[in-house]
């Protein structure tokens, strides 16, 4: 779930505050949030519970950022997955998401994003433009992909093409 999706269900963001006695999710659609349970969900890996409740909702084009079985067990480094590509890791949220018992937030939102300042917002977004398409890498990028990034890291010595060693400490 992007902050776009959020946004367009009608709000800017959620705070969390306590814990729920057993699993839940919360559904967020056009500006209403349902607390559901989520006890069929607990100990199922992402790819299924994503399946689960988009099949319970009928909603293909519903957004949803969850845990999976590490989030769970309360793994120091448990990520959130959104949308199954998308991962927030390296600093243990998906430990707190599971130690507030809540597996998933699907969200669905259909409303507009209105803006404060349509003008300034398009003027920056045409000078941020510029200077991205302007910048060499980012042609390269473009033109390439990321494999162009392979022969000057190649060059660079950063590949661990030849005689790389590891250090252990």
């Amino acid at each position: 779930m992007g902050t776009p999706e959020l946004k367009k269900a009608g709000f800017d963001a959620i705070i969390i505050k306590d814990s729920s006695p057993i699993p839940v999710y919360l559904l967020i659609n056009d500006g209403k949030i349902e607390i559901k349970n989520a006890t069929h969900l607990w100990d199922k890996d992402t790819g299924e519970t994503q399946k689960i409740i988009r099949g319970e909702l009928a909603d293909d084009k519903i957004r949803i950022a969850q845990i999976g079985p590490a989030g769970e067990n309360l793994v120091r480094f448990a990520n959130i997955v959104n949308e199954l590509k998308h991962f927030n890791g390296r600093n243990g949220l998906g430990a707190v998401m599971g130690s507030k018992k809540l597996k998933a937030i699907a969200v669905r939102g259909t409303k507009p994003i209105e803006l404060y300042n349509k003008e300034r917002v398009s003027q920056v977004t045409k000078e941020i433009t510029k200077k991205v398409m302007d910048n060499p890498l980012s042609r390269d990028l473009r033109e390439l992909g990321t494999p162009g990034v392979i022969r000057p890291s190649y060059e660079a010595g950063c590949l661990p093409s030849y005689n790389l060693y590891l250090l252990l400490i």
